[in-house]
């Protein structure tokens, strides 16, 4: 039990590391020592020229997502102009229809509650009376208001 152990805890993960060192560490190694100015100056433009082409690859998909979120945005205007147009157009016919009540009981209150002509019996006896012969029916009430 103790061997098994031992090779799990220890054995394995220094082979491992072993490994790892002699297949990465040390052909970078290497490859530094031989790295001259000219190879670093290539390396620069390989990689400024691998930058460059994934920007231009990229900034298509870029516009495409772009265009797709312009066209959600211009959706939703759509619907909201529409939306609001209705709404302005549902308020304008209430207002229109509540500006129409409201006249037509003003100018129902002001033919009931305005200035009308009152008839009374005794009026025109008393203007046959004291003016002799005119028969008028626009004076007012018999008990006090002219």
């Amino acid at each position: 039990m103790m061997n098994l152990w031992q090779k799990l805890t220890i054995d394995w993960p220094c082979a491992l590391n072993g490994w790892l060192w002699a297949n990465l560490a040390v052909p970078l190694l290497a490859s530094l020592e031989r790295l001259t100015f000219k190879r670093v100056i290539y390396l620069a433009a390989l990689t400024l020229a691998i930058i460059a082409f994934v920007q231009i690859v990229s900034i298509d998909v870029a516009f495409i997502w772009a265009g797709d979120a312009v066209f959600y945005l211009e959706l939703a205007s759509a619907v909201m102009f529409f939306t609001v147009r209705g709404h302005a157009g549902q308020s304008f016919r209430l207002i229109i229809q509540k500006m129409r009540t409201a006249l037509l009981r003003a100018s129902a209150a002001m033919r009931r509650y305005g200035a009308r002509q009152r008839r009374n019996a005794n009026a025109l006896r008393r203007k046959i009376g004291s003016l002799g012969g005119n028969r008028s029916d626009d004076e007012g009430a018999a008990f006090g208001f002219s």
